[in-house]
């Protein structure tokens, strides 16, 4: 498929030009462009069509009404009780993740040991180094985010990239193959994700019945994408931690965010969907190592999903 056929849902091209939504399907109604759906069955336009609105002559005007509006959310935020709420909900899921990190920190000091008898330029001696730094990005960014550090976000697609290589080396190394492997050890170079994406999405459909490899290539390209927007210095992101006004049709920076955000509700976003980087670490180090595990703690990792949902 064509880059510029790639099916963009509808709520994601909108959030790309930075419209509010309404106008989004405006354009769509106006435009009639195809209508696509995506690998999860989601309507969607061709990802040319966001390249279409972003030249359109009310485009800018959108724009700016889509700041101005909001603005006002900002600032009913900023000024009123939820703020101070917020905060508290902020820190009081931030101090669970600090449990649940600190916890995958313990059990993986447990197997020291078990790896450290192993030859060093293995899947398994690789793995168990590469799922350290998972966890020290976890606490890393757990700790950033408790200062409400907007970029902290850029930590979530480090921990994926991190853990998808551990899994890589696993697959690639039980089809006989350690070429990246070696590489790793011996020159510092790791796979790019992409390979990772494709390997594991292949691995995925080899061992559940009726998988879709490319199916399932595009939803992990799809995280990819959503957990790559703190990494982009993108406008729409910087757009998002900062207070604008608009002055004469003519967009002004009234603040810009240079550490901790003050829009607490973005925040709390954030720190909401980083949940699922502390998950993914669980259930990554379960696959991964699911040989090496005693039964207690396949058991305590198996249990971890019902445990992050009550949050």
């Amino acid at each position: 498929m064509a880059k510029t056929d790639i099916p963009v849902p509808i709520g994601d091209a909108a959030t790309s030009l930075g419209v509010l939504e309404s106008q989004m399907e405006k354009w769509i109604r106006e435009d009639k462009p195809k209508i696509l759906k995506n690998h999860r069955g989601v309507l969607s336009v061709p990802q040319s069509y966001i390249t279409t609105c972003s030249s359109k002559s009310d485009y800018y005007k959108a724009l700016l009404n889509s700041i101005q509006i909001e603005n006002k959310h900002k600032l009913h935020v900023f000024t009123g009780e939820e703020k101070d709420q917020l905060y508290k909900s902020r820190q009081a899921m931030l101090k669970v993740y600090r449990q649940w990190a600190d916890r995958i920190e313990e059990i993986h000091k447990d197997y020291k040991n078990v790896f450290n008898e192993l030859s060093n330029e293995t899947w398994e001696f690789a793995s168990y180094m590469l799922l350290s730094r998972a966890i020290g990005l976890l606490k890393g960014a757990i700790e950033l985010l408790s200062k409400g550090y907007w970029y902290a976000g850029s930590i979530i697609r480090e921990v994926d990239e991190t853990l998808d290589v551990a899994q890589y080396f696993k697959i690639r190394a039980q089809s006989g193959d350690h070429t990246d492997l070696k590489k790793w050890f011996r020159t510092s170079v790791a796979p790019g994700h992409s390979k990772c994406r494709k390997a594991i999405a292949e691995h995925y459909a080899s061992i559940v019945y009726e998988a879709n490899a490319k199916k399932h290539e595009y939803l992990l390209n799809e995280l990819y994408q959503k957990k790559s927007k703190w990494t982009h210095p993108n406008f729409g992101l910087i757009r998002e931690s900062g207070s604008f006004e608009v002055i004469d049709g003519k967009l002004q920076i009234k603040k810009l965010c240079y550490g901790e955000c003050e829009h607490e509700f973005k925040v709390i976003e954030l720190v909401d969907y980083f949940k699922s980087s502390i998950w993914t670490m669980y259930q990554q180090f379960m696959v991964i190592f699911i040989d090496f595990l005693s039964v207690e703690h396949r058991k305590e990792l198996l249990e971890f999903n019902k445990l992050q949902q009550k949050i």
